[in-house]
């Protein structure tokens, strides 16, 4: 059992979101770094969709009534147990009665706790990600505030490991992609690419966008060039998913998040490609982003390494 002492709006219960059900209407949720959701996971020998909690307000504050193995993985956060620090993506043992503390990160924007067993809340359509619109999943379809408790699922043999961390040079790469010189994901062509000129396409794909202020887990605004289409005709609303890069008519593009809504009338240009969506939650707003056109065949090997990665970084732990 634990108990959150701090409050936070965006402070959740995550897994790896509510997949196949967007036809419903019901948004996909879950983590929106989705690569530090599941190496959390992994550091403890939990299963890839073990509950975990996505933080986005510090500093957070939760005490243990027993004791158990915990990792913190996503923005580069210090983390205490008393007086003691400990470095960002750290697997930690906390002992009951002890309360652990995770500091504002100094580089991205989100972290993950991750313990041992997972979380245990009700799964709604399978999966157990807070859905903050409709007020459902989650603990109690909202946000974690002072005082929640919170009971962890059947535990493994992680509770005995010693300290550790995985902050090393394989973990640099992961900070190489969220870099001061701007963050890269590659994209693949959507429903209305041919609507637009091949100069507006070239000014897309060698433009550093910004990301605005008024981004969140639903979307992100970007300011840069602006684009417009080659065609002036009305969209009726058509279906979106994570990734979809649209183009409203300010000209400026906006991509869809975990919270989107299903379905939206502006022009989809690009998909982001699933195995490059994590890079987009780290992202403060002021932050630069490019975009790099790829091919599905480049998507599907890249999605496969992506895959690969949990079970390799299990093994390891292991």
């Amino acid at each position: 059992m634990m108990e959150i002492l701090s409050n936070g709006p965006l402070n959740i219960i995550v897994d790896r979101g509510r997949i196949g059900f967007l036809a419903s209407g019901v948004s996909r949720s879950g983590a929106i770094d989705s690569l530090s959701y599941e190496l959390g996971n992994a550091m403890l020998g939990n299963s890839r969709e073990a509950a975990s909690i996505e933080i986005n307000n510090f500093p957070f504050k939760v005490r243990m009534s027993e004791a158990c193995c915990v990792a913190i993985t996503g923005a580069l956060s210090t983390s205490r147990i008393g007086q003691k620090q400990h470095a960002p993506w750290s697997r930690l043992k906390v002992n009951a009665g002890e309360t652990l503390v995770i500091e504002a990160p100094q580089e991205g924007r989100c972290v993950y706790l991750a313990i041992e067993g997972g979380i245990e809340v009700q799964r709604v359509l399978n999966s157990c990600a807070t859905d903050l619109k409709a007020a459902f999943g989650g603990h109690e379809g909202k946000a974690l505030a002072k005082g929640d408790s919170l009971r962890s699922s059947p535990r493994n043999s992680a509770a005995s490991a010693a300290t550790s961390s995985l902050f090393d040079p394989a973990l640099q790469t992961y900070w190489r992609a969220l870099s001061e010189a701007g963050t890269t994901v590659r994209v693949l062509p959507s429903a209305e690419w041919q609507e637009f000129s091949d100069e507006n396409k070239e000014r897309f794909v060698n433009t550093h966008y910004t990301v605005g202020r008024s981004s969140n887990r639903q979307g992100y605004r970007l300011s840069g060039a602006v684009l417009k289409r080659t065609v002036n005709r009305e969209l009726l609303s058509h279906g979106i998913v994570p990734g979809t890069v649209q183009i409203p008519t300010s000209g400026e593009p906006i991509i869809q998040l975990v919270d989107a809504n299903t379905c939206g009338g502006y022009p989809k240009l690009v998909n982001v490609i699933e195995a490059d969506l994590w890079k987009l939650g780290q992202l403060m707003p002021g932050r630069t982003l490019r975009f790099e056109l790829t091919d599905i065949d480049a998507a599907l090997s890249a999605g496969a390494q992506r895959h690969s990665l949990f079970e390799t970084t299990a093994t390891q732990w292991r």
